[in-house]
């Protein structure tokens, strides 16, 4: 606990939750998922603080070593869902998107039914593969401007190539490689949350009340990226507000040591892999009896069995291939 960074902890632990709930409210079909989902942006801006504090000394054998901690346990998943979909639901099956998946391509090419979110790991792994060009910029002391003028026009274009303006999550990463690098969080004062609170609000209402207007083409779609950037602020505000307000009250700090919260924190990776499988589409438990608190009591259990279950064999295999090569 002496090392452990518990505001960072209470980040990775709220955007967690805060992702469960985004489905859990999108199988009611209500509203507050389309804002929930900000967890994403919270999960990518703190990836990008966590890795703008360290300096890679090795890209190489840095990239590996992220690629071996997503990739495994994402994997796994992947050919037992395909086991089950070949095997009970073949009509579920497709060879290409298969082959999309083992390439770590469903975030560009689409993904399995029951598996809509595994984009995000599409979007993370981009992420790493621009970190080492990040800190080489930084390196050559490169003004801040200079190298988010140069990132711009890397997702600009990607954005081009790919057509997908989720893209523009790139943004929320790159900023909190900034943070990192400038220690930011450790400065926060009240005057700053405040100011990033306000902007954010300001934003985020703007964009609530241009929602209900109709546009042409051209403007809708210059509102679609107005969205998508509040979003990213949105995360921003929210990255901010839980680190300023975990330091100043401690709340995760005393609850840590329950079981629950440390092991959201352990296993918040795996458990973003599996939770929607079964609150959304085909192996949804949501309903499966008709008490509501035991189905919620089953779904809580079935995310945290499995998420530690692919958490243990990825462990297993994680570390003899970084003894195979080193790393």
């Amino acid at each position: 606990m002496e090392n452990k960074n518990i505001g960072l902890s209470a980040i990775r632990i709220i955007a967690t939750l805060m992702i469960l709930l985004c489905h859990i409210c999108q199988f009611y079909n209500f509203f507050l998922a389309w804002w929930l989902n900000v967890g994403v942006q919270i999960f990518l801006t703190l990836s990008g603080y966590i890795f703008g504090k360290k300096y890679i000394l090795n890209p190489s054998k840095w990239l590996l070593k992220r690629f071996i901690r997503i990739y495994i346990s994402y994997i796994l998943l992947i050919i037992i869902i395909s086991l089950i979909y070949v095997i009970m639901f073949p009509n579920l099956f497709s060879v290409n998107k298969f082959f999309v998946h083992i390439f770590c391509l469903q975030g560009i090419y689409g993904t399995f039914d029951n598996l809509y979110h595994l984009w995000y790991i599409t979007y993370i792994l981009i992420c790493y593969m621009l970190t080492p060009l990040l800190q080489f910029l930084f390196d050559k002391q490169y003004k801040v401007r200079s190298i988010c003028f140069i990132f711009f026009i890397i997702i600009f274009l990607m954005w081009i190539i790919t057509g997908k303006l989720e893209m523009l999550w790139l943004i929320s990463y790159i900023i909190g490689y900034f943070m990192g690098k400038f220690d930011f969080l450790n400065k926060l004062k009240k005057t700053y949350i405040t100011v990033i609170i306000i902007i954010a609000v300001v934003a985020c209402s703007i964009k609530v009340i241009l929602s209900s207007i109709s546009f042409t083409s051209i403007i809708g779609m210059l509102f679609v990226v107005y969205s998508y950037l509040t979003h990213i602020l949105l995360g921003l505000m929210l990255f901010c507000v839980i680190y300023f307000v975990e330091n100043k009250l401690y709340i995760v700090n005393r609850l840590y040591n329950i079981l629950l919260f440390s092991m959201i924190d352990k296993l918040s990776y795996e458990i973003y892999l599996v939770h929607q499988i079964f609150i959304l589409g085909t192996f949804s438990i949501i309903l499966l009896c008709k008490s509501m608190f035991l189905n919620y009591m089953i779904l809580a259990i079935m995310i945290l069995l499995i998420s530690f279950f692919l958490n243990f064999i990825s462990g297993f295999i994680s570390k003899k291939v970084k003894q195979l090569y080193n790393i």
